[in-house]
């Protein structure tokens, strides 16, 4: 069986090569996602991860150190490397991280936001995913969620998995919260390495995404339909 995840993770990594190659990030993401759920040791997905995200879109053609589609493969390939430091130092890539790009459903995203729902996506220590250490007190955990859900949440966030690491931060905080549930993950450290014996009552008791980050910013009767700003009520 993981040999077989192996195999279909290793189509999905040149399906996103072939894409990256094209243009397409978007596609080049929603593969690498796929590959990285089959395959979740393989560091080689991560850094296809970070090249995706820093990629220039497609209908962006034009921008300063793009790749030509038409260019040959041994012009494309050494962009990559070259764009990581320019993407991080330079002003002129802080205007670029804060470019707006369409996504499949028509929705608008920075790359810093595909970057945000990625990195998460690809942490599975909950303590990291809130960017707290692990002697925080409760107050702490709730105020490091609220600064990471106003940026995920599906209505203001359109990237590519940012609804999954949305998710994925409401159950960090619920467990951190709950003092059974934190120590039952404290113990083994890993949601996947808690046994089956302690799994059922971990489980238990877990909010929707939705219920939770209402619960944390409606001081009313939420919205119906769709918000005329954002937030909502903090």
């Amino acid at each position: 069986m993981a040999e077989a995840n192996k195999d279909e993770a290793d189509k999905c990594k040149r399906v996103a090569q072939t894409a990256l190659a094209g243009g397409d990030s978007e596609k080049a993401v929603r593969f690498l996602q796929k590959a990285k759920r089959m395959c979740p040791s393989d560091a080689s997905i991560d850094k296809l991860l970070e090249e995706a995200a820093s990629a220039p879109s497609s209908c962006g053609g034009g921008e300063a150190g793009g790749a030509n589609p038409s260019a040959s493969r041994s012009t494309r390939e050494p962009q990559p490397a070259s764009e990581g430091p320019r993407y991080r130092g330079s002003a002129s890539s802080a205007g670029a991280a804060s470019a707006k790009r369409v996504g499949k459903d028509g929705g608008t995203y920075t790359v810093e936001q595909m970057q945000l729902a990625q990195k998460i996506l690809r942490t599975n220590d909950y303590y990291q995913i809130l960017e707290i250490p692990r002697d925080v007190n409760e107050d702490a955990v709730k105020k490091a969620y609220k600064k990471i859900a106003l940026k995920l949440h599906p209505d203001k966030n359109k990237a590519p998995g940012a609804e999954e690491a949305f998710k994925k931060v409401s159950k960090a905080v619920q467990c951190l919260t709950d003092q059974e549930k934190k120590q039952v993950y404290d113990r083994y450290g890993d949601e996947d390495r808690i046994p089956q014996a302690h799994r059922h009552q971990y489980q238990q008791d877990f909010m929707t995404p939705e219920d939770l980050f209402a619960a944390f910013f409606w001081r009313r009767a939420p919205p119906i339909g769709p918000s005329s700003s954002w937030p909502w009520t903090v």
